[in-house]
């Protein structure tokens, strides 16, 4: 009876033994996008010992795009005779956010840990806003991006003591598709009424600078919208996280 209860207790540790040895769960930090300002958080979930499905969220905080401050405090200047002083203090806001679910596939027999290969999809946000004085009328201007797209993906994640992992993606490949848009509306009393004849002004501007495609329309009575057609672009991706197995 004693044998048996020690056979029983033996095999318990055992099978827990193994269990420990073989996380299912990974929650980690994208190193990478710390450089742009963004809490990028990757979770990721064993579903076959060969394979794994994981899901990235990502937020930019908003901060100052100098760059394009500096650009805009230029033209400012320069176009004095447009721009009213109180432009030459422009300052740009940048934020965004992603999600990007992925499947991938190791070449192992034990997931969340070695060589894999996978597919990725992914969709995301990014817009600047400014506020600007045009003919001592002011204006807020947010300029967006939008993307969706999709690929695969390479690299090789470790798991130290079963618990640190370092997840290295080293070779992205894709497809995305890209959209534009520029929205302003008015913080004047004096703009009450955005005409048609305005917003067909602003489409063949668009259109003699080669930007064919481009569609103007009003959203409210001081606001209005312009909307680039979709365009194609290849994407490449890589990355390195951070984080914890369980």
């Amino acid at each position: 009876m004693i044998k048996k209860l020690l056979l029983l207790f033996c095999t318990a540790v055992a099978i827990n033994a193994i269990a420990q040895d073989s996380p299912k769960n990974v929650v980690s930090l994208n190193l990478f996008s710390l450089s742009t300002g963004t809490i990028s958080l990757k979770y990721e979930r064993a579903i076959k010992p060969w394979c794994s499905a994981r899901i990235h969220a990502g937020y930019m905080l908003p901060h100052e795009f100098k760059a394009l401050s500096n650009q805009l405090n230029s033209t400012a200047d320069e176009q004095d005779q447009s721009y009213s002083t109180t432009t030459s203090n422009i300052k740009t806001e940048l934020n965004g956010w992603h999600i990007k679910p992925e499947f991938v596939f190791y070449t192992g027999s034990e997931a969340v840990r070695g060589y894999y290969i996978g597919l990725y999809g992914k969709i995301d946000r990014y817009s600047i806003t400014f506020p600007v004085t045009v003919d001592h009328e002011k204006w807020k201007e947010t300029g967006g991006i939008n993307r969706i797209g999709g690929g695969m993906i390479m690299g090789y994640q470790w798991l130290i003591a079963d618990k640190v992992s370092i997840d290295w993606y080293f070779l992205g490949l894709g497809i995305d598709s890209y959209t534009f848009d520029f929205k302003a509306k008015s913080n004047s009393s004096t703009v009450t009424n955005i005409s048609q004849a305005d917003l067909d002004d602003a489409e063949q501007q668009l259109s003699d600078a080669g930007l064919s495609g481009f569609k103007a329309e009003k959203t409210s009575s001081n606001s209005f919208k312009i909307t680039s057609p979709s365009k194609l672009f290849p994407c490449f991706r890589t990355g390195l996280s951070i984080g914890y197995a369980f």
